[in-house]
């Protein structure tokens, strides 16, 4: 995966800092992504996997429920959409590969 490169929040460029970015393996038992984190201001999902994940902040994701993040997709939450509660992931079927990104009010 290409390095992430952007800036939350341009106006205020130093409102937040990158975290280190990780890999998990999600499969069909509830993966915990990230624990909880009231300085969480934004956060980037890809799915580099072949299966779909479903994603739950401050519950136990379960399959076809919550957030949806198929093969190849994206997701990003920033300051106006962003839980700061424990996130976790469940694939439909095997494993799939996540990376992820968490970014923290400095």
């Amino acid at each position: 995966m290409p390095e992430i490169s952007w800036t939350l929040n341009p106006g205020r460029p130093n409102y937040c800092v990158g975290q280190t970015p990780q890999s998990i393996s999600v499969t069909t038992a509830v993966a915990n992504i990230l624990p909880s984190n009231n300085n969480r201001t934004g956060l980037y999902v890809r799915n580099d996997g072949n299966k779909t994940v479903w994603l739950a902040f401050d519950n136990d994701a379960e399959q076809s429920k919550g957030i949806k993040l198929g093969r190849d997709e994206v997701i990003v939450f920033d300051v106006g959409f962003i839980s700061r509660g424990r996130l976790s992931g469940i694939a439909d079927s095997g494993t799939s590969d996540l990376r992820l990104q968490e970014f923290n009010r400095k």
